[in-house]
């Protein structure tokens, strides 16, 4: 099911996460600015850039076996009907 190791999870929840505190230190950068309404553009490039960030790590995680990382450290791939001939 999942290809994704939990140190490459971990590596990119990371990631992620300081994304978001970036994004967060960047609205509040103007203390008087702290009670005003978000603005809809920073909102939208925020939502799809977390969004774009998460459909990759899915996609990284569903990837074959011998796609990944985990392959190359000696994880043997699944046989396929017909390898091998």
């Amino acid at each position: 099911m999942t290809k994704i190791t939990n140190s490459q999870f971990s590596m990119q929840a990371a990631f992620l996460a300081s994304n978001a505190a970036k994004w967060a230190a960047d609205a509040l950068t103007l203390p008087e600015d702290a009670n005003k309404p978000m603005l809809d553009w920073p909102l939208e490039w925020f939502l799809e850039d977390m969004r774009g960030r998460l459909d990759r790590i899915e996609a990284w995680a569903k990837e074959p076996a011998e796609n990944t990382e985990q392959a190359r450290a000696g994880a043997q791939p699944e046989k396929r009907e017909g390898a091998g001939r």
